[in-house]
């Protein structure tokens, strides 16, 4: 008896056909999506700005530029502009002032000791007084840098007033032009090492008294 042959079914290959188109249909339509989604992030990654360094820094001081280095002789003064300086003998022997003393026309603001790494000394400039004269005394073995700045210890600094005097020298800050009214800070560093000596200083309305 002859065995009946088993014809192969026409449609398999058009099955198998179409489940090949839609394979590589899918396969496009994932390809083309893992692309669009990479070039999305990798815009969105370039258009955030970066933060800038400086905004990150935070820190008690004022912005320090390079202090000038004062080297004058004892007697002799130098400056910049409207800033003097001048290298002292010593400092004079000043008491602060009561708040309830009489007017006069030259006033000590402040007689304070160094301490510590770094200090700011607060002063205000009344109406009336257009005039300042602050004496320091560094008695340590390092130099040490002075600033001066308005407001706070890191408000907007004062022209040309970031200098650098040597260990174991006085010297006195004042500038040849009026000063406006307002709370003013003098700063002091010395480089990690303890802070030695004296600051006092004076308000006058005309420099002349200032410099008697």
């Amino acid at each position: 008896m002859e065995k009946p042959t088993t014809r192969p079914n026409p449609q398999s290959p058009k099955k198998n056909k179409k489940a090949y188109i839609y394979t590589g249909i899918t396969l496009a339509v994932v390809i083309v999506l893992i692309l669009s989604l990479t070039s999305y992030f990798k815009v969105e990654k370039h258009s955030v700005p970066p933060i800038p360094v400086a905004s990150a820094v935070v820190s008690d001081q004022p912005v320090q530029e390079k202090p000038k280095l004062l080297l004058s002789p004892v007697g002799r003064g130098e400056g910049t502009n409207d800033m003097m300086f001048r290298h002292e003998t010593s400092v004079p022997l000043l008491k602060k002032d009561k708040s309830d003393a009489q007017p006069q026309s030259t006033r000590t603001i402040f007689v304070e000791r160094f301490s510590g790494t770094q200090m700011s000394q607060p002063f205000q400039v009344p109406e009336g007084y257009g005039f300042v004269k602050i004496w320091v005394k560094n008695e340590g073995k390092q130099r040490m840098t002075i600033s001066l700045s308005k407001d706070s210890p890191t408000g907007e600094l004062i022209p040309d007033s970031i200098i650098s005097i040597g260990g174991g020298s006085s010297w006195s800050i004042y500038k040849t032009t009026p000063w406006e009214p307002g709370n003013y800070y003098v700063n002091f560093t010395s480089g990690g090492s303890p802070l030695k000596g004296i600051t006092v200083a004076r308000v006058g309305a005309r420099l002349a008294e200032l410099n008697s």
